[in-house]
């Protein structure tokens, strides 16, 4: 089983989608303290980066994540095709 989840999820889709998530946390944070020392409230300050950071993030998934799905996961990722655990364990 191991084996199978390695397979299914360390690969370069994986790898991308967490340098991307790093990436997007880096840009909330930096918006965030520059927000709080331009005087916004803290809980302001949160809301506007985590906004703004969204953009890229979901800019850059759809650019270099999601180019390397195939048919079949991007079917079970809309729920069409099949459940989450069928998704798991599908040979795409």
């Amino acid at each position: 089983m191991w084996n199978k989840l390695k397979e299914k999820f360390w690969n370069r889709q994986f790898i991308t989608f967490a340098v991307i998530g790093v990436i997007n946390t880096v840009i909330a944070l930096l918006i965030n303290k520059v927000l709080i020392i331009a005087g916004v409230e803290a809980g302001i300050a949160s809301i506007i980066a985590d906004v703004l950071a969204f953009i890229p993030s979901y800019l850059m998934n759809m650019k270099f994540t999601s180019r390397a799905l195939c048919l079949e996961e991007l079917l079970c990722l809309s729920g069409q095709l099949c459940s989450r655990l069928d998704y798991l364990f599908s040979d795409c």
